[in-house]
């Protein structure tokens, strides 16, 4: 919220220009936002101001990425995901000292008041983090979606978790049947899967077995629609 004030603490993130400005365009304002000044991208959050070092910032900018990443990935397979960098704390006389690998301080000064989007619409992204709601589900399932090395075993367990949630996927109406047995066939064979197969060799390939790219981007658009519900 704007309340006029300087904010203490904000954190640098760093990437691909192209990303910086795609998770802006998704947390361009609230409570947590993303903000550009001077061609440098920082996290802002009201859940930093209550924080007392630069340590607690770090641990909470991380939790927060947690979630941010994987969640615009969904939405732009080809995103790269963005780093915390510099923890930069404002003081009363508007001097900072930045924090990255021990610290070292900079007399500056400038304006980082929280940025409201002139539209005030709530974005895609917003919308997702607000129906979330601590759901500890879909939060697992945005982690397994951005694990480094997302294989078979990664999307199956994305797979129970919403199932978990909601029931049958099919009746919540975010899969089709066939699609789902599809998925699950390939995932438990061997044949399909390799050494990520949830089972041992006998389980038979199904008959159009399916690929782990398409695996892939099945559970991009299952995982959508469950974080949506």
């Amino acid at each position: 919220m704007e309340d006029g004030r300087m904010k203490k603490w904000k954190v640098q993130i760093t990437g691909d220009n192209i990303d910086l400005r795609r998770i802006m365009n998704c947390f361009p304002e609230g409570e947590t936002h993303v903000q550009e000044l001077e061609k440098e991208f920082f996290i802002l959050s009201d859940s930093f101001e209550s924080l007392s070092s630069h340590h607690e910032v770090n641990v909470e900018v991380t939790s927060i990425l947690g979630i941010w990443n994987p969640l615009v990935s969904l939405q732009w397979p080809g995103f790269g995901f963005v780093k915390s960098d510099v923890v930069i704390e404002t003081h009363e006389d508007g001097k900072t000292t930045r924090y990255h690998s021990g610290f070292c301080a900079f007399n500056i000064r400038s304006n980082v008041d929280v940025r409201l989007d002139a539209a005030g619409q709530e974005t895609r992204s917003q919308s997702v983090i607000r129906k979330m709601n601590g759901n500890q589900k879909k939060e697992l399932v945005l982690k397994l979606w951005g694990h480094p090395n997302r294989s078979w075993t990664q999307l199956y367990r994305m797979v129970e978790e919403m199932e978990a949630e909601v029931g049958c996927l099919a009746s919540a109406g975010i899969a089709t049947k066939s699609e789902l047995k599809r998925f699950k066939n390939s995932a438990n064979s061997a044949a399909v899967a390799g050494l990520d197969a949830r089972h041992r060799s006998q389980f038979d390939a199904p008959s159009n077995p399916m690929t782990l790219g398409e695996a892939d981007e099945l559970l991009r658009h299952v995982a959508l629609k469950f974080l949506n519900l």
